[in-house]
């Protein structure tokens, strides 16, 4: 693993182990980036140094986890992580790892990393343990807005909230409606029909 800032916990884990180094300390690779609480995997992401951050060009999923209420608290008080089960997909953005005079981490900046999409991107309910995979994802889908969540380390559950449309394979006529994490742990939506 790549350690870009440990005081952010932001790692890379390039695909097959290797990256492509660029002038300036730039790289690119494909694999995995570990952003806090926030898991991207894809291809054509690039590291860029001077801007700290990095450019996440193809995102094929992104998986999050959130702590577990139920858990018992380590030694530090800290639950464990649970992860949502909706993963969201296609996505593209950038990850700003830290405020750019940071570089070192000797401060503390508690809204880094920041994620913030570029375009829209979606969740897909196509999954067999989700009414026995009925759901088929070129009908039924979550249409997300692009969207930033900041302190991806330390964010609330609450603070989780993905607006867009839900498309419904004319279930319902498609409405505009906000994602939310739901008591098991997926990210869906209550309505009143």
């Amino acid at each position: 693993r790549i350690a870009v800032t440990d005081s952010q916990n932001v790692f890379i884990y390039p695909k097959e182990q290797e990256i492509t180094l660029k002038k300036n300390r730039d790289f690119t690779f494909a694999g995995r980036v570990k952003a806090g609480r926030f898991d991207f995997y894809g291809s054509n992401f690039a590291f860029d140094y001077h801007n700290f951050k990095v450019n996440l060009d193809h995102i094929d999923s992104l998986r999050m986890k959130v702590p577990d209420e139920t858990g018992e608290p380590d030694m530090y008080g800290n639950r464990p992580l649970t992860a949502i089960k909706t993963v969201l997909e296609n996505i593209t953005g950038d990850l700003q790892v830290d405020y750019l005079g940071n570089k070192s981490g000797l401060k503390n900046y508690p809204e880094y990393p920041i994620f913030n999409s570029k375009k829209d991107c979606y969740a897909y309910y196509d999954k067999p343990w989700i009414q026995g995979g009925a759901y088929i994802k070129e009908s039924f889908y979550f249409h997300l807005d692009p969207f930033t969540v900041d302190s991806l380390d330390n964010f609330n559950k609450e603070g989780l909230r993905f607006g867009g449309e839900l498309v419904s394979a004319g279930i319902f006529p498609d409405f505009r409606d906000t994602l939310r994490l739901q008591p098991d742990y997926s990210l869906g939506l209550k309505r009143i029909t």
